[in-house]
């Protein structure tokens, strides 16, 4: 069965100041959080989920995936450069 991460800190005797202390964002951003208003980094939830002592796969969270970092300039223009001289 999976918890929400409410869930998941109220189990863990955690209050959204205990929680808002130890992520280092405000009680508003845990909140928003909980309740699916905001995806949370990934980094963050798994932090989250370290700080309740869950396993991230038992607890169901709207989790924004990394982002894949955009291709440099440099990287581009070698890429165009190449695909120019074939």
């Amino acid at each position: 069965m999976k918890l929400v991460m409410k869930a998941a800190r109220v189990n863990s005797n955690k209050s959204l100041s205990d929680m808002s202390a130890a992520m280092g964002v405000s009680k508003a951003t845990i909140s928003r959080w909980e309740r699916g208003q905001i995806p949370i980094p990934e980094e963050a939830f798994e932090k989250y989920c370290n700080i309740c002592n869950v396993n991230k796969d038992d607890v169901v969270a709207n989790v924004k995936p990394k982002e894949k970092a955009p291709p440099s300039a440099i990287t581009f223009s070698k890429r165009v450069f190449s695909f120019v001289n074939v």
